[in-house]
Order: C-alpha cells, then sequence, then structure tokens
C-alpha cells in the first residue's frame, strides 16, 4: 500500500515512527514472555496485538517509503537505505510468529485455549526451555539491530548533503559564501541571524507578520543593531504580511 500523503503531510516520516517504537517493545515482551509464565499470563496477549500492529505498521512504512522515494533525488545512501529496509517485514514477522510460538507452548502445557483442557502435558525439558529462550534472545536482538540501521541509513540518506560546523560560526559562513552554489537560507533562529548580521553577512531578510498580538516575548533579532531598506512587500487574504528588506 502507497500511501504518499497524510492529513496533508508526507506519509513516509509519520507511518515510520510507529514500527520504530512499536518492533522494540515486542521484542522486549517476546523476550520476557520466554523467561516469566507471569509475563505470559498478564502480557502475552497484549505483546501479541503489539506484534500485529507493528507487522501492519512495518507495511505502511515501507509503502509510504516507495511513495516518496519516486518524488526525492536518487544516491546510493538512499538506495542502501531502501535495500535494507525491505529486509524488516520478514524480521517482524518472525518476531511474531516467535512470540505467538512462545504463547502457544505454555498454553498447551497448561490445556488452555485454544487447546483442550483434557490435553494438558508437563512442563518443558530444561533443555527445550532454554533454547525457546535462547531463540527468542538471538530474534529479539537480530529484529532491533536491522531496525537501528534501517534507521542509521534513512538518517544518513536524508542528511547526505549536511556539513556540521564545528568552527566560529561567522568564519564558517563567510567561507560559505565565497563557495560556487546557489543562495543560502536560514528557517527562524534569530539568534543565528543576529550573529551573522553583526557580522554583515545577511544580504535579504524576508519577515512574515502574523496578525496576533502577544504583549510579550524575545526581541526577533537578539542583540542585533542594523538599518534596513524595504525592497517588496506582500500581503494575504488571511492577514499576514510578507516584508523584504536589504541592509541600508
Amino acid at each position: 500500500m502507497r500511501i504518499a500523503k497524510f492529513a496533508g503531510l508526507p506519509a513516509h516520516p509519520l507511518f515510520v515512527h510507529i514500527p520504530v517504537v512499536l518492533i522494540p517493545l515486542v521484542a522486549i515482551g517476546a523476550v520476557a514472555m520466554a523467561c516469566s509464565a507471569r509475563v505470559r499470563d498478564r502480557l502475552g496477549w497484549v505483546v501479541l496485538g503489539l506484534a500485529v500492529i507493528a507487522g501492519l505498521s512495518t507495511q505502511l512504512a515501507i509503502g509510504s517509503g516507495q511513495a516518496l522515494q519516486e518524488s526525492v533525488q536518487k544516491s546510493s545512501a538512499l538506495d542502501r537505505h531502501v535495500a535494507i529496509a525491505e529486509s524488516i517485514r520478514p524480521l517482524a514477522l518472525l518476531l511474531f510468529l516467535v512470540a505467538l510460538g512462545v504463547m502457544l507452548v505454555d498454553r498447551r502445557r497448561r490445556g488452555s485455549w485454544p487447546f483442550r483442557a483434557g490435553a494438558r502435558q508437563g512442563a518443558l525439558p530444561a533443555a527445550a526451555r532454554a533454547g525457546l529462550v535462547a531463540v527468542t534472545i538471538v530474534v529479539a536482538i537480530t529484529t532491533c539491530v536491522r531496525l537501528y540501521q534501517i534507521g542509521d541509513s534513512g538518517a544518513k540518506a536524508t542528511w547526505r548533503n549536511t556539513r556540521l560546523i564545528k568552527g566560529e560560526l561567522a568564519t564558517e559562513v563567510r567561507k560559505l559564501k565565497q563557495e560556487a552554489g546557489g543562495g543560502m537560507a536560514i528557517l527562524g533562529s534569530g539568534t543565528i541571524v543576529a550573529q551573522l548580521a553583526k557580522a554583515g553577512l545577511i544580504d535579504e531578510f524576508q519577515v512574515v507578520i502574523n496578525p496576533i498580538i502577544l504583549g510579550k516575548g524575545k526581541t526577533m533579532f537578539e542583540g542585533a543593531n542594523q538599518k534596513l531598506k524595504l525592497t517588496k512587500s506582500r500581503a494575504f487574504g488571511n492577514g499576514n504580511v510578507v516584508l523584504w528588506y536589504e541592509p541600508a
């Protein structure tokens, strides 16, 4: 199922957080079920329900990711992310089956539904019980590690053109402005704008005015002191106004 948008927003960043949260919870729950009869009694069906939701949300995340892939720039980092993302589907299914197996083995031993009451069996041999716990732990760890790798590759694909500036801000931005390429923009962050304005590194200010009076708050550009000239303005039907300024 390829859903490109949800409530007007890109669907993938929204859907992907569901399995990211649920799969580790299911993994922890499955291991706890394998180790503790009390957990199986109290939370067994809850863990299985979460596993089903995790599987369905995984499918939604993969489908919405495929839809998003068609509208973003191709890269080797994106190709790697897509390639390993597909592997979480069988692992999520395997995690569910392991949790289900733990639950069924226990319920058959006790003669509980869906088994006949008279089909009650003795306790599992210690070696079999240890093997079941070991398999559950291996599947849980493998699934969580793969989930981490998928998230890490997704972050690298998203931020592949990002450069982390560790030096003095004005110096580094001055170097960037001297390089070939398109323009740069700062979205918000009055503190950064104030620092760069003091250094004379901002060529244009775009200010959006909303028709709301707050009565208190911080100044837009804390510490900045610069004269500007209005170059352009645009008013919208909702009362918002965009003003373009350049240093005077």
